[in-house]
């Protein structure tokens, strides 16, 4: 049996941010105070390299969360007022907008205002600090399994795919970039709103399978369905706390950090299982089997000695056991037949220098695995007959 895989990494970083001012003209003489409203953005997170610093597109976030709390301040004279204008108020989408409850005004007298906001809402978000200087934080993250079965979706092409969390049970995770907003335009026919564009901040791993294109499994007609697949052995650690204000060193927040996570849990590997979607026979158009969501984490690579990641060879391990490092498993059948491949995670994405692997904050990586067989075929000959030595032999009645 001949397995091909195409692997695919496609990542991506922190959203570069919207402006962090945005100035209006001045109307000194107004007098009536405009509602302070809201307007919000998700990324899509599908880039073709690393840390490329090209535009990503943007996505209505009530497409993945029609919630997100809201902090504010605002200047005056000088300084900070010391009582927040929104101190974890829950935004909601509801009739094609997005409402504040409770409903805050501008104020014509502030100087400007500072913005935060994290989305879900949530009592497990937090913030320090005022003004500025604030960090948000979120306590105790616990992923149920992170799977979500998509053929019901009908995605078919890695391209097309924008499908988000907002329909299952493990939840994205996503905080807006800070902003300040200088306020100085009143009695407006449309009042201004508060612009949020929102960053992920878990990780997220995809999963396609498909025929090869112009394999022996398609030429020859073959009937091949997935009957279970999963991934095994992830140094998960599925809870975790998140801390934006986690110590970096020296450098900035870089893209495709883990720092900004810490882990509550010992329990060292976790699976990430899947499900039969024997119903549906595979062409050599990619079918997203699964996604999953996985906090940002560093896993190490044991050994990268075999192609497919079937078995490790460490000399410490005891006979034929699996590999312990984190690698899929597909299970499907040929014409009913049943067949299993596997491949390492460390294989499909590469290691850094130190030997890791990384699952980065708001990077999408998606795995696309091709399938193919060779098909058992024959030849026969047979052996001439054989001259060997006459023997004369008389029988005599």
């Amino acid at each position: 049996m001949k397995k091909s895989y195409l692997i695919l990494a496609a990542v991506a970083g922190l959203f570069a941010s919207c402006s962090q001012e945005v100035l209006v003209d001045e109307n000194v003489n107004a007098v009536t105070e405009s509602p302070i409203g809201f307007s919000t953005f998700a990324g899509s997170q599908t880039r073709g390299a690393e840390n490329n610093e090209d535009a990503v597109n943007k996505w209505d976030l009530e497409n993945h969360s029609t919630t997100f709390d809201v902090w504010a301040w605002k200047y005056y004279d000088g300084a900070w007022v010391s009582t927040a204008v929104y101190n974890q108020g829950v935004v909601t989408y509801a009739s094609s907008a997005w409402t504040a409850n409770p409903l805050k005004f501008w104020d014509k007298s502030a100087e400007k205002y500072y913005f935060y906001a994290a989305a879900p809402t949530d009592n497990k978000w937090a913030l320090t600090g005022t003004g500025d200087a604030g960090k948000l934080s979120y306590a105790n993250f616990t992923l149920a399994g992170g799977l979500d079965n998509n053929l019901s979706k009908g995605a078919t092409t890695v391209t097309t795919y924008v499908q988000s969390f907002k329909d299952v049970s493990d939840v994205d995770l996503m905080i807006a970039e800070d902003k300040e907003v200088l306020r100085a335009s009143y009695n407006k026919a449309t009042p201004d709103v508060v612009e949020e564009l929102f960053d992920h901040i878990l990780s997220r791993l995809n999963v396609t399978v498909a025929l090869k294109d112009g394999g022996s499994l398609e030429t020859n007609n073959a009937t091949v369905k997935v009957t279970n697949f999963g991934i095994t052995g992830v140094n998960l650690k599925n809870k975790g706390s998140f801390d934006e204000g986690a110590a970096l060193g020296t450098d900035v927040l870089a893209k495709g950090t883990i720092k900004r996570w810490n882990t509550l849990s010992t329990d060292g590997t976790y699976d990430l299982p899947g499900a039969s979607i024997s119903t549906t026979t595979l062409t050599d158009a990619p079918l997203y089997i699964a996604q999953y969501l996985i906090i940002p984490q560093a896993i190490t690579s044991e050994v990268l000695d075999r192609a497919n990641g079937l078995k490790d060879t460490d000399a410490n391990d005891v006979g034929d056991q699996a590999a312990a490092h984190p690698y899929f498993r597909i299970d499907y059948t040929i014409n009913d037949e049943p067949y299993t491949a596997y491949y390492n995670l460390a294989n499909a994405f590469g290691v850094a220098a130190d030997g890791t692997l990384n699952f980065c904050e708001g990077w999408q990586n998606t795995l696309n695995i091709q399938l193919d067989a060779d098909v058992i075929t024959f030849d026969a000959q047979v052996w001439e007959w054989k001259d060997k030595v006459s023997h004369n032999v008389v029988i005599e009645d």
